[in-house]
Order: structure tokens, then C-alpha cells, then sequence
């Protein structure tokens, strides 16, 4: 064989052995999540369990992140616990004494499992929100609440209430129990929230 077939011959080789990328495992049944070792800034311990039939190993990824970034433990057998589920049926959160109860409709993995983490931390309560400053409290300052959409194969905008709890657990993580939402912006596919903290007796 003349060396110039031996390379053609030899050229698809190092396609096969680095192209070939298995897809993640899918787990079976539901998924209790949990992280290893408490978060920084942990302020919140929760049991949130995955099911449902596109509930994949990327989605516990997506979910573990948003949980580490937002400084809330994950842990199996928690008081506040809650499924969140990924189906092609449909997609919904509730918490496991059924009190709350969410559907979910245009929203990333990401978005969802945020904000089935702020409802089972009780975000709401520790930190309200509404359009107008509050009387005798302290300003801390500005924040940005932005939840980012995606653009692949169909479009997925970022979801308003994904980023209402991003601006939450930033004031919360700086002090605050108070947030004023003044302004939404889209930028592509992203949602930004402008407010501003406060902290309040």
C-alpha cells in the first residue's frame, strides 16, 4: 500500500474516536436531588425531586446549578419538598403537601427549576416585591434579575418570574428583604428585571 492511501485510510480514524460522544444517561423513575456539601452562602435547605419522562441527567445538572448559585442546599428527606416535573405531556411543580401547585409553559430547564427552588425556600415571604418604594426602609442599592432564554431549534424567551427570583436571591444574599421592580427589558432572548433592595423593619 503507497503512503498516500495508507493516509487516506487512516483519515477518518481520529473522526470516529473523537466524534463518537454518547448522549447522558436517562435516569429511571424519579430523581431526588442533592448537593455535595453546602453551598456559599447557604440559606435555605430543600428536597426537590425530578420525574418525568424528559427528565434527564442535563436537567439535574441545570437544577443542582441554579440550587448552588442561589446558595440553597439540596437535600433528600428536607421539610420543604416539591417535584418538579419534565414530561412531553407537560411540565409542573408542586410541592409534596399539594399546597402549591404550577404549571409551567414557556420557560427553559433552568427557569423552571429556579423557581420551583424559590417556592419551596419561601423567596416570596423572605423577600417581597412590588412596583413601589417602600415607607421607612433603607435602600441598598440596585439590582439586575435576569433569566436568559435560548435560541435552538425553536425560540425560548427568558421568563419573567425566573427572573423576579434571581433579583430576590441577590437582595436576600446582600441583606435585603425588599425588592422594588421598576423595569423589564428583552434583550434577544434574554429577560432583564432593573430594581432596587431595600431592607425593611
Amino acid at each position: 500500500m503507497t503512503p498516500s492511501a495508507l493516509r487516506l485510510l487512516c483519515l477518518p480514524l481520529p473522526l470516529v474516536l473523537f466524534g463518537c460522544r454518547h448522549a447522558p444517561p436517562v435516569p429511571s423513575g424519579p430523581i431526588e436531588l442533592r448537593t455535595e456539601g453546602p453551598p456559599a452562602g447557604e440559606w435555605a435547605t430543600v428536597a426537590l425531586t425530578l420525574s418525568g419522562s424528559s427528565a434527564d441527567s442535563k436537567t439535574v445538572e441545570e437544577c443542582l446549578q441554579e440550587a448552588r448559585e442561589a446558595g440553597i442546599r439540596l437535600m433528600p428527606g428536607s421539610t420543604a419538598a416539591g417535584t418538579l416535573v419534565i414530561d412531553d405531556k407537560g411540565d409542573s411543580f408542586a410541592t409534596a403537601d399539594g399546597a402549591q401547585r404550577l404549571p409551567f409553559h414557556t420557560a427553559t430547564n433552568n427557569a423552571k427549576c429556579r423557581i420551583s427552588l424559590g417556592k419551596l425556600a419561601a423567596i416570596d415571604a423572605k423577600v417581597r416585591t412590588a412596583k413601589s418604594e417602600p415607607e421607612g426602609c433603607k435602600s441598598m442599592g440596585s439590582v439586575e434579575g435576569i433569566d436568559r432564554g435560548v435560541a435552538f431549534v425553536v425560540l425560548i424567551p427568558g421568563n419573567y418570574d425566573s427572573a423576579v427570583v434571581n433579583a430576590q436571591v441577590q437582595a436576600l444574599q446582600r441583606g435585603g428583604n425588599f425588592v422594588v421592580l421598576d423595569a423589564v427589558h428583552q434583550f434577544g432572548t434574554d429577560l432583564m428585571i432593573n430594581g432596587r433592595v431595600f431592607t425593611c423593619p
